[in-house]
């Protein structure tokens, strides 16, 4: 009874530290934009212009700028920008364009850093591949003005290295120089200029005088403009956006040389990024995240491709709300885990779970949860520890950890009861049961971590997040399995209490022991072990290729008409209207137009009854301010700097109102023509509102000519432009999510072939590709209103399917080693054992299947809408897999097995050799001639 006692202790302690050490684990929590606070960047797009006084901010795109398809530029400008994204790893973003000019791109950085929105701001707008090398004071007789300064690293590839200083490792970007032996003598000529021209501080000792010492940098221009100098950065803030970076060249500071140049003929540019890392020279190892994220920010400064004639301004950013709910909450003095619906799903699914095991497993239920529990926590701190965003796949794939868990723990269980049923003792039938489930513990474990690793690598940033907890949760699920739940296992059947209780404890029907004294056999081998599964092989095998079929035929069908994308989220791409109302200013801190000084100073009315800006338009019947659904005003304006011909320039102040309509207005006309509305615009006569009749006109015009007509007379002072605004729902990219997903299962099917022969291998592989194909096409050719996000649920089908095939497989091997009929064949064994795998390891398998069925459809029914579809897709799977695994695969795998078998290698016949003229008697291991020793009874 000790043992027992301890048993629950064991469990209820795991279950108690799990629930004490999540909380802080969850406040902790780096979540992406879906579950906290981001913010959305917007930047506005214009020609560029050589020898720009105002660094390009001005002539901007409009809808005459299309590229030779005929697509708006900013499209194609909206397009490196997802592909910027994608390459600095933001797993959750929004990129949308509005009008043809503005891109509004919302996401959330790691830890809602600064830092690292202020470089996205720059790195998305940058154009790349027109860089310069030269000196922060050219002024002496020896500087080497070459020409080829002027493209030495154009088009050369960026990376990090590090320099190893002992107990630390240093990050810089090497940069490699274009070849030619003319850019490497013009690269060691500055270097040694700079060097030459950088001198220390010296004191005279008579006089205590202090000299200054003079510091020549090497500079890195990106886009120099003729006459740009480095000392005119400092009043200049045009020049000052041009200098990508600076750096000093003594010590070497400036130059790389790769280990195998030990004659240092081949030198390379090394950038030491400015970071908080460093300081006065000093490089701080407590900072090399720091240090990291500078050093990835200038390397992707650096390897930029160009906008070739355009160019792209950072105008503001304004903070974004999560865009489906917050998992974390900040009070006024803790942090602590926002009571969400993801957490309530969370606890719900744990509840459901833990009744379904208490039904089935009764005692051993606990020893599932705990386990379980303890795997999920691992996964998620290591996840956690590793720096990652989280998101839906990361949460998903959670859930698929939990059933790698529960695999392991109901493998044990359902082999004690199997031994149980044979009459052994508890005891033994747990020694037994532990010693059948390592291998398959083991296998279901590597086929996770397989699976992580490739969508880790090659199934975009958002689904990467799922193969880092399948990685390390396939590693501590099967840790978990294999010595806490043997160690429970251990407590449970070797308790003295236990060998006569099990029956009651353990979910055991007692009249179906065999009585071993009675020379009883075993009768019961499972709630299905009388039901052929195989009846079913065809309806489900036909239901599943048509499902296949409509899949690709939809697929194919829809890509081809509609520019690749095979999802009906039109719902998602409703059009919106947005009005932009750009006012320049003089002060940094405020407006110095009274009429458009803020939000309340256009919208309603003032302290006379004078209707202001939007509220004194009217759009046929409608007045503006009564559609506008939000608006705001940037916080920050933009500063644009005008660099005057001679003297001192001048620096203006940009704030923008974006206001969002409730109505949807066209703009333009299928000829490209501007749509015309409409127009009143109202005045106040006495104390009513008078409306007076404008004609036909664009919005564009309608709110110009009231602002110069009433408000502000120069037009230099404001920007109107309405714009169309589609949102961008584009992520995860089906092509790259399917390569990874794909390449995970191939290799998961490679290595069950090598455990589990070639038959049972390569339909597992085919079945866990074919249930995920199928609920992800049912999405498809239903048409049903999702968004690309659905194919996350892909994830949840494919891996179960490996899990049931393991539960599937272990049974059929277990049941050819036993039999030993020698005069049936291989083939003939096989088959009989694939059809009885089925039936007997179908209450396991439904078991397994029907928990993450119920934590899906609690998701699915409860969870935050937004994610309801990628859940529906794992219920999908869930039924599929079921399906797929009872009813088609024993017939593949038999058809595979009995295919195999018709291959027949023809051994290369081996050349007798001759000694002395006789040839080589043969010793193999059988003899000739058999020789039988009897022994008489």
């Amino acid at each position: 009874m000790r043992r027992y006692l301890a048993y629950i202790f064991l469990c209820a302690a795991a279950l108690i530290g799990v629930g004490a050490a999540t909380a802080p684990v969850i406040e902790n929590l780096n979540p992406d934009l879906a579950y906290a606070e981001g913010r959305t960047l917007y930047f506005r797009a214009s020609h560029h212009i050589e020898d720009s006084l105002e660094g390009n901010y001005s002539d901007f795109l409009d809808e005459t700028d299309v590229d030779a398809s005929g697509t708006p530029v900013i499209e194609d400008i909206a397009e490196e920008f997802e592909y910027r994204l994608n390459n600095w790893g933001m797993s959750e973003y929004s990129v949308q364009t509005e009008g043809f000019d503005t891109i509004a791109v919302t996401l959330r950085t790691q830890d809602d850093s600064e830092t690292q929105y202020a470089y996205l701001e720059q790195y998305l707008a940058f154009s790349g591949q027109d860089y310069e090398l030269g000196a922060s004071d050219t002024s002496h007789d020896d500087y080497p003005d070459a020409d080829v300064l002027a493209d030495i690293i154009d088009g050369q590839e960026a990376r990090i290295e590090d320099i190893d200083r002992g107990q630390y490792k240093v990050p810089v970007v090497v940069v490699p120089l274009a070849d030619g032996d003319e850019y490497t003598e013009a690269f060691e000529n500055l270097i040694n200029y700079c060097v030459d021209n950088t001198t220390k501080d010296t004191t005279d000792e008579e006089t205590g005088e202090t000299v200054e010492g003079t510091s020549t940098l090497l500079v890195v221009w990106a886009n120099r403009q003729e006459g740009d100098e480095y000392s005119l950065a400092e009043t200049d803030p045009n020049v000052q956006s041009r200098i990508l970076t600076v750096e000093a060249a003594n010590n070497d500071n400036a130059v790389w040389y790769d280990d195998s140049d030990e004659d240092r003929e081949y030198p390379s540019l090394q950038l030491i990024p400015a970071s908080s890392a460093i300081t006065d020279g000093n490089y701080d190892p407590t900072q090399t995240q720091a240090a990291y994220e500078a050093a990835v920010f200038l390397r992707n400064m650096i390897n930029a491709s160009s906008y070739g004639d355009y160019r792209v301004n950072f105008t503001y950013s304004e903070a974004a709300p999560a865009t489906v709910e917050e998992l974390i909450s900040l009070g006024d003095y803790a942090v602590t885990p926002a009571f969400s619906k993801t957490l309530i799903c969370v606890l719900v699914s744990f509840a459901v779970i833990a009744i379904i095991l208490a039904i089935f497993e009764r005692i051993f239920a606990l020893a599932h949860l705990s386990a379980m529990a303890l795997s999920v926590f691992s996964a998620l701190a290591t996840f956690m520890a590793f720096g990652s965003q989280f998101n839906i796949a990361a949460l998903l794939s959670l859930a698929l950890i939990a059933i790698l868990s529960l695999f392991g723990s109901l493998f044990i269980s359902s082999r004690i009861k199997d031994e149980l049923y044979k009459g052994r003792t508890m005891k033994k039938a747990a020694q037994e049961a532990l010693k059948k489930s390592f291998w398959p513990i083991v296998d279901a474990g590597v086929v996770s971590i397989i699976v992580g690793i490739f969508v880790y690598f090659f199934a975009g940033d958002l689904a990467s997040k799922a193969g880092i907890v399948l990685v390390f949760g396939g590693f501590f699920a099967t840790l978990a399995n294999l010595i806490y739940t043997r160690i429970a296992t251990y407590l449970l059947g070797t308790d003295s209490h236990m060998q006569v209780a099990f029956p009651g404890q353990l979910h055991i029907d007692k009249e179906k022991l065999p009585d071993l004294l009675k020379e009883e056999k075993q009768t019961y081998y499972g709630p299905f072990a009388s039901h052929d599964f195989s009846k079913g092989k065809w309806y489900v095998g036909i239901l599943s290729a048509l499902f296949i079929l409509a899949g690709l035929g939809t697929m194919i069908g829809f890509g081809v008409t509609n520019s690749g994308n095979v999802y009906n989220d039109a719902a998602y791409r409703e059009e919106q209207t947005v009005l932009h109302l750009d006012v320049r200013s003089d002060e940094s801190d405020t407006i110095n137009l009274p009429s458009l000084s803020g939000l309340d100073e256009i919208r309603g009315y003032d302290a006379d009854g004078n209707p202001n800006l939007l509220s004194a338009i009217k759009i046929g019947d409608s007045v503006l301010d009564d559609l506008v659904a939000d608006a705001t005003l940037s916080e920050t304006p933009k500063s644009v700097y005008v660099t005057a011909d001679a003297g001192e320039g001048a620096t203006y102040y940009w704030f923008y109102y974006e206001i969002d309509l409730s109505e949807h207005f066209p703009l333009y006309a299928e000829d490209g023509s501007d749509i015309e509305y409409e127009i009143s615009y109202a005045s106040l006569n006495g104390e009513e509102i008078v409306w007076n009749e404008q004609g036909s006109m664009p919005l564009d015009e309608a709110v110009a000519n009231y602002i110069s007509q009433e408000l502000v007379s120069e037009e230099d002072f404001y920007s109107v432009s309405f714009a169309t605004v589609v949102p961008a729902v584009s992520q995860p990219d089906l092509g790259v999510f399917s390569l990874g997903l794909g390449l995970g299962i191939a290799v998961s099917a490679l290595y069950l072939v090598l455990r589990y022969r070639p038959s049972r291998g390569i339909a597992a592989g085919l079945l866990s590709a074919a249930t995920a194909f199928i609920s992800l096409s049912f999405f498809v050719f239903t048409r049903m209103s999702v968004t690309p996000l659905v194919a996350i649920g892909c994830i949840g089908g494919a891996v179960l399917s490996f899990y049931l095939f393991l539960l599937l497989g272990s049974t059929s091997k277990e049941l050819v080693s036993s039999t030993h009929d020698r005069e049936r064949s291989a083939l003939s064994i096989f088959r009989e054992s694939e059809d009885l795998a089925a039936s007997r390891s179908a209450g396991t398998l439904i078991l397994l299947s029907l928990n993450l069925a119920y934590v899906a459809l609690v998701f699915f029914a409860f969870g935050p809408s937004e994610f309801a579809y990628p859940y529906l897709n794992v219920l999908l799977g869930v039924f599929f897999a079921i399906a797929l695994s009872l009813c088609v695969y024993p017939l593949l795998s038999k058809s595979l097995a009995a295919l195999f078998s018709k291959i027949r290698i023809k051994p290369r016949a081996k050349k007798k050799k001759k000694v002395g003229g006789q040839l080589m008697k043969k010793k193999g291991a059988e003899p000739e001639e058999a020789i039988f020793i009897g022994i008489n009874d």
